[in-house]
């Protein structure tokens, strides 16, 4: 992971922005991204070091976009989830 700082404030931006209480000097929005495929996938939950099943098509958005040492980035589930996925495994929605 890249900057702790960087990461703490992102993740902040993006519990408020799940929560609709965002408010403009909070700054751009961050983008809205997806988990691919249908059924479940298996992420790293880094918090508590197991994997966790998470379902395809859940909404998200990407904390550090920095690939780790296993090829994963972080990211932060619209169900509160902070998870590491691989990049393939994610698609960008926007702002739907």
């Amino acid at each position: 992971m890249s900057n702790y700082k960087k990461i703490e404030e992102r993740l902040h931006k993006a519990v408020k922005q799940f929560g609709g209480s965002i408010k403009e000097e909070d700054g751009e929005l961050l983008l809205e991204a997806g988990i691919a495929g249908t059924g479940f996938i298996f992420c790293y939950l880094p918090l508590k070091k197991t994997f966790i099943k998470v379902p395809c098509g859940i909404k998200a958005v990407i904390i550090d976009d920095e690939e780790n040492e296993f090829g994963r980035i972080l990211i932060y589930t619209i169900d509160g989830k902070l998870v590491e996925v691989r990049r393939e495994d994610i698609i960008i929605t926007g702002f739907d």
